[in-house]
């Protein structure tokens, strides 16, 4: 999958292919996605802002969304291929989410930081959620739970997320 520049796209790749051999013991999919997750990996981890994916090739913003999916694909790859790397690999990435783009007193996940250092605080759904998602895989319940409230609290109208394309 290496033709495609969007890291987040590739992870959630990985998620679905390693749920398949979760669900189905194919080994296919394992190694499907762990080449592709070790190929996204290499390219987009970056040792800039402390750690963290980047969103897209030959961009330096690391955003949400592919740092929360990069630390679920990672998690289940640990699952799926029994190696401890991958745990190391998934906590790492939520702990820089965490401190990079996680508001601890609000609960809110900011979309990205770009190159500079500067934050886009805009809160989306789905980064919100693959950080719950994140969270709860590795344990930091109380991380899930902020970001779950914030969500229904600040994104959703009458206990229901909008629409698509609503505000």
């Amino acid at each position: 999958w290496s033709r495609n520049p969007y890291n987040d796209d590739i992870m959630w790749m990985v998620i679905a292919c390693t749920r398949a051999h979760l669900l189905t013991g194919n080994p296919e999919f394992r190694d499907v996605a762990r080449t592709n997750f070790d190929l996204c990996y290499a390219r987009a981890i970056s040792t800039n802002l402390g750690g963290g994916l980047l969103w897209k090739v030959g961009l330096q913003t690391k955003n949400a969304c592919v740092n929360g999916p990069g630390a679920i694909a990672a998690f289940l790859l640990g699952r799926a291929a029994g190696e401890d790397s991958y745990f190391t690999i998934a906590t790492n990435l939520f702990l820089w989410e965490r401190a990079t783009l996680f508001d601890s007193t609000t609960g809110r996940i900011c979309d990205a930081i770009n190159g500079n250092g500067r934050v886009n605080r805009m809160a989306l759904t789905y980064n919100q959620g693959t950080f719950v998602g994140a969270a709860n895989s590795l344990g930091y319940t109380n991380e899930a739970m902020q970001a779950s409230t914030f969500t229904m609290n600040q994104l959703c109208r009458d206990g229901m997320l909008p629409a698509s394309g609503e505000n």
